[in-house]
């Protein structure tokens, strides 16, 4: 049959209650389902972990918690907690006239309550008394969520995305520095070693379920690390790193939160990824998280199998993996003589602004948005890194050539011109170092580099000139390799000069273009360079350009570098072939 109600009461304001007046016999402590009720005073409360009821009350202390979340399952206890629904229990409770103990001293002072001597108000004494029976109660509160393979490196859980299946996670609770000490960091399992321990070890170990979820729930208010296990580095996450850090726990859902070890000089094998501090206040936790787990381990709500709730929950502690980095870069520099290729004593140009886009169809022209911008240095140098595999055009932007730009009278040199040195087996003229890579486009982007595409560890490393970043560094600090960095996307540029002006009839024949003097349309004008010796010689002199005069005998030979160079009026604008006198 059904065990009886005999008395109900209330705890009094220090949390103590008292049942008296009671022969000797078996009972059950009973904490009423309706406070844990809506409106009750234990809401979302959940009883605390027994430690140390033993099955003898005689030698239970007044101190520890006797609670038992289902008294029809207290063998195994598999069922999980429902204290709105049955309440929470003690274990039987055998009064025994005379023989029970008599070691107790924590009890409420309230004599009308209690009695005089705070074991009852009928004259009990002290054998007769048990006041070992309590209940702790707290709230659980849990920790979560998500290691995933970041492709496009943005730290952000993009559609398309997967999760890392088989990923050991472990749980430390900080030992009140705010340090990330692996080592020393608090089991409160294990009190051998007092709150901080030698050796450690961390409180919790989960695995990430085929979708790359993982949780950590049952937990008390406090500080703690989610760490990804080195042993990771060497299994399935191995030749993977951490993912650009968007921002710090609990700002944001379905964002990276891990970082390496600060001085450990990333490496991953044997410190792992580490989230920042987190901490755990009671109903202060992010709220409506979206992205969870829809593992029936992780409970009812997948965010704890104790009665956790939203507001007592972070389910932000995600963690974004991917392969190495990329970047390309190098070089901006006044190209004084023209020739496409950067002598030692050409100097790089300064504050050059470069924008990046993508090229989704290789075809040289700039796709989408500006992904990067960045300026270069004293020397000239510019860097783009941290990218992902892929075709890039870089661009020279249009307002460096605007008035008091550091463009500004300059022009792009010859292009795409093949180093001295034959090109590396495999690698096209264009990926030479210190040649010019740009192209003057109709589009008013600047100038463009052309294509450029980035393959993983399969770019070039001899690179000679590389800028104070060298091949840049990764969203996490480590190192891009040389074989993910292409630095060899030159641009030269030069201040061109010109060389004009007119052809005339001279119809006096004093060698000055006198009022009336018209000029001659159509003739054929050409353009040498010397080849110093200070003698026309169309043979051996280089041809630079011809042109025809315009309706007033105009002609402008533009774009030129510093030289000497000689201006004919060809023989073909002579009917019988002579040549001008």
């Amino acid at each position: 049959q059904a065990d009886a109600r005999l008395q109900t009461t209330f705890t009094d304001g220090g949390g103590y209650y008292l049942f008296d007046d009671l022969p000797p016999g078996n009972y059950f402590v009973l904490v009423d389902e309706d406070n844990f009720r809506t409106g009750g005073v234990l809401v979302d409360y959940f009883s605390s972990n027994n430690p140390t009821a033993p099955a003898d009350d005689d030698l239970d202390s007044d101190v520890n918690e006797d609670g038992i979340d289902d008294p029809t399952n207290i063998s195994t206890a598999t069922l999980p907690p429902n204290p709105e629904e049955i309440g929470i229990f003690s274990p039987v409770i055998q009064l025994r006239s005379e023989a029970e103990t008599t070691a107790e001293v924590n009890y409420s002072s309230d004599t009308d309550a209690f009695g005089p001597t705070g074991q009852g108000r009928n004259g009990e004494r002290p054998p007769n008394t048990n006041l070992t029976v309590d209940f702790g109660f707290y709230k659980p509160m849990s920790i979560g969520n998500r290691v995933w393979y970041d492709e496009n490196q943005d730290g952000l859980i993009s559609v398309g995305e997967t999760g890392a299946s088989g990923v050991q996670v472990l749980l430390f609770r900080d030992d009140g520095d705010g340090t990330f000490e692996p080592g020393s960091e608090r089991n409160p399992a294990d009190t051998s070693g007092g709150d901080q321990q030698v050796g450690g070890g961390p409180l919790d170990t989960d695995v990430t379920d085929a979708r790359g979820y993982y949780l950590f729930d049952n937990l008390p208010p406090g500080n703690y690390w989610v760490q990804l296990a080195p042993a990771n580095w060497t299994g399935v996450l191995q030749g993977l790193q951490s993912t650009v850090n968007v921002a710090a726990p609990p700002l944001d859902d379905s964002n990276d939160n891990g970082a390496p070890v600060p001085g450990d000089g990333h490496n991953y094998d044997a410190d792992g990824i580490v989230s920042a501090l987190i901490t755990l206040a009671l109903d202060g936790q992010p709220l409506n998280e979206a992205d969870l787990s829809n593992n029936a381990n992780d409970g009812p709500g997948f965010i704890g199998t104790n009665g956790e709730t939203d507001r007592n929950t972070d389910i932000t502690i995600d963690f974004g993996l991917t392969a190495a980095f990329m970047s390309l870069g190098n070089r901006v520099w006044l190209d004084e003589n023209n020739d496409g290729l950067r002598e030692p004593a050409e100097p790089g140009l300064e504050d050059v602004v470069l924008n990046l886009y993508r090229d989704l169809d290789a075809n040289g022209t700039p796709d989408g948005a500006i992904l990067q911008t960045t300026t270069t240095d004293e020397n000239g140098h510019y860097l783009f890194q941290n990218l992902v595999p892929g075709t890039y055009v870089v661009a020279v932007a249009p307002q460096n050539f605007l008035p008091g730009g550091p463009l500004a009278g300059l022009g792009s040199t010859q292009t795409n011109i093949e180093n001295t040195t034959p090109p590396e087996d495999g690698y096209l003229a264009a990926d030479d170092d210190d040649n010019d890579n740009g192209i003057e486009p109709a589009a008013p982007l600047g100038i463009l580099s052309g294509p450029i595409t980035l393959v993983r560890n399969m770019e070039r490393v001899d690179e000679a000139d590389r800028g104070p970043q060298g091949d840049g560094t990764a969203p996490d600090g480590a190192p891009i390799s040389p074989e993910n960095s292409d630095l060899t996307v030159d641009f030269g540029f030069f201040r061109p000069l010109s060389v004009g002006n007119r052809v005339w009839f001279d119809t006096n024949d004093n060698g000055v273009q006198s009022v009336g003097e018209v000029g001659v349309a159509g003739v054929q004008v050409t353009l040498f360079r010397d080849d110093g010796n200070g003698v026309l010689e169309p043979s051996t002199d280089t041809l630079v350009d011809t042109l025809t005069t315009d309706a007033n005998g105009y002609y402008l030979f533009d774009n030129l570098t510093p030289g000497n160079y000689f201006v004919r009026v060809d023989p073909v604008n002579f009917g019988d072939g002579r040549a001008a006198g």
